[in-house]
């Protein structure tokens, strides 16, 4: 019996760390991915060029074509520039969906942690208590079983005695 008590013991003792790791998984608050941002990118681009002036109309058209070519070169690195603020949102706006998912789902699971340490608490707490009320059983059946005997035994000896 005494063993069986403490099993028990040991039993309600688990439900209620159950509940414990049940409140702190639910309440637990998960750190996010840090915001990705491009502070550190600093991409200046001029498009404006000093003007030149060359003896022949070969430098002239050379000077124009690489003036093109550098304005080219700076409108796509504005356009990389932008491609990249893009997809640094759409990362940061990932990373918070996929947060807040996680929070539900430990929100879920802290509840159901917890719906089972009451369960188990409950179950536990139960066996121990009538661990207690069949000893107490024991101990009146016992003295019961005796005056129920001496009992018939008096009420026979009457029967006898008013029969005589």
């Amino acid at each position: 019996m005494k063993r069986e008590k403490i099993f028990n013991l040991i039993g309600i003792i688990i439900g209620i760390a159950i509940i414990i790791v049940g409140c702190t998984v639910m309440f637990d608050k998960h750190v996010t991915a840090p915001n990705l941002n491009n502070d550190n990118v600093n991409i200046s681009v001029s498009d404006t060029t000093s003007d030149a002036s060359f003896g022949a109309d070969f430098y002239t058209y050379e000077y124009d074509a690489t003036q093109a070519a550098a304005n080219n070169t700076a409108i796509s690195a504005d356009n990389s520039t932008v491609i990249a603020e893009n997809s640094t949102n759409i990362a940061n706006r990932m990373s918070n969906f996929t947060a807040n998912i996680i929070d539900k789902i430990s929100y879920c699971a802290g509840i159901a942690f917890i719906i089972t340490g009451i369960l188990v608490l409950l179950s536990y707490a139960k066996k121990f208590s009538l661990c207690f009320v069949k000893s107490n059983n024991a101990e009146t059946s016992d003295k019961s079983s005796e005056s129920i005997i001496e009992d018939n035994n008096n009420l026979l000896e009457q029967k006898n005695g008013d029969k005589n």
